[in-house]
This record gives structure tokens, C-alpha cells and sequence, in this order.
């Protein structure tokens, strides 16, 4: 004896994923931003930089979770703040700049006694570019050994240096 029965199934398929990659598609993914801004008309330095980046083999752009283009420079996002101090202090080495750091306390839990803070860096870059003609006061000319108050851009690195 044989017994048959037609019955309908539905399914329902249900996605799950780690914890970073949840992270990466929610709009908390980034724990540290690095904000680079050079205010000039023309961004040469910046562009330097970003071949810096690629061509020392630091793997920053594989730690970096996104970059967007802002005004006057760029946003880096980084997943945890030691990437972000990490790449802070090699622009630093590779530029003369003025850094400014700040924490934002997100959220808190008492229980666990943890904390969720984002940390912003704000690197300012000089105006001054290579081969840019710089212009210094007139004492600090005659302090220098009387050299010419215009002297050109030949170099950066983490100093200017200028010539005749």
C-alpha cells in the first residue's frame, strides 16, 4: 500500500554575518578619523602623499575601512585608533604639519564597564607646495645671514626646504 500527500513548504532564507563584517554596512563602522586639509587652490601635496601611501608599503590603504574626498582635503576612516595614531605619526615623518587630536564618548556600558569612543585627528597641512616661490620677512632674511627675502619651495619633507 502506497500513501501520497501533497503539502506546500515554504522557506525562508536568513543571512547572518560576523560581527566586522555587520560593522562595515552600519553607519558606527569606523572608530578613528583622519582629517588631512592643505588650503590651497591646488592640492600637489596631498596628491604626494596619497603616492606616499601606496608606494612605502605600509598596507595603510588595506587598513583604511574608506576615504572621501572633503572641501579641502581628505577623510580617513580607520577601524580602531592605533591604525589611525599609526598613520597620523607616518605623515608626520613625511610632511610638515600641525596635529590636533579629540575623542568623542559614543556610548557607555555600565555593566561591562566598557566605553565606545571615536577619535578624530586633524592634520593641517602647510600652503607652501614644491617649486612654490616663498616669501620671508625681511629680519628673518638679515637673521639668516642677510640671504634674499624669495626663495623657492625645493623640497618637502618634514621641513621645508627652500632656496635661492
Amino acid at each position: 500500500m502506497k500513501l501520497e500527500q501533497t503539502e506546500v513548504l515554504e522557506f525562508t532564507e536568513v543571512y547572518s554575518q560576523c560581527n566586522d563584517c555587520r560593522k562595515k554596512f552600519t553607519p558606527h563602522d569606523w572608530n578613528a578619523v583622519v582629517q588631512i586639509r592643505q588650503f590651497t587652490k591646488h592640492k600637489r601635496t596631498i596628491h604626494n602623499l596619497e603616492q606616499l601611501i601606496l608606494k612605502k608599503g605600509h598596507n595603510y590603504e588595506q587598513k583604511m575601512i574608506k576615504i572621501e574626498d572633503a572641501e579641502n582635503g581628505l577623510d580617513m576612516f580607520f577601524k580602531t585608533a592605533d591604525y589611525a595614531k599609526n598613520f597620523v605619526g607616518f605623515v608626520k615623518s613625511a610632511l610638515p604639519c600641525s596635529i590636533k587630536s579629540s575623542k568623542q564618548l559614543i556610548s557607555t556600558d555600565d555593566r561591562n564597564n566598557t566605553a565606545n569612543v571615536k577619535t578624530s585627528f586633524s592634520i593641517i597641512i602647510p600652503k607652501i607646495c614644491k617649486d612654490d616661490i616663498v616669501r620671508i620677512p625681511r629680519k628673518l632674511a638679515q637673521e639668516l645671514g642677510g640671504c634674499c627675502e624669495l626663495l623657492l619651495c625645493t623640497k618637502i619633507s618634514s621641513q621645508l626646504h627652500l632656496s635661492l
